[in-house]
């Protein structure tokens, strides 16, 4: 079964680049696919990443690698950060 396209159903759910929000698919009749789903900023198109799956004989299956691994391209979003150097003195 082919997944459902996250856009079309989730369009209006305001996700951002740190959300956690996690949607499960039956690719067929005994395996679950795992797709963590967030938007870059507003106005912009869904990203998803397969992150997991779960059948009877493996179990679950969750990737190891951490959120900004998965999502390291921010399709040329431009922030602003700021830091101040405290002396230990």
């Amino acid at each position: 079964m082919k997944a459902p396209d996250p856009q079309s159903v989730l369009s209006k759910v305001p996700l951002q680049a740190n959300s956690l929000f996690y949607t499960l698919y039956n690719v067929n009749s005994s395996d679950v696919e795992i797709l963590e789903v967030y938007k870059i900023k507003e106005g912009q198109d869904l990203k998803t990443n397969i992150v997991g799956s779960w059948n009877n004989k493996a179990g679950l299956t969750f990737s190891e690698d951490v959120i900004w691994e998965r999502r390291k391209d921010l399709d040329g979003l431009v922030f602003s950060t700021a830091s101040e150097h405290v002396s230990g003195n």
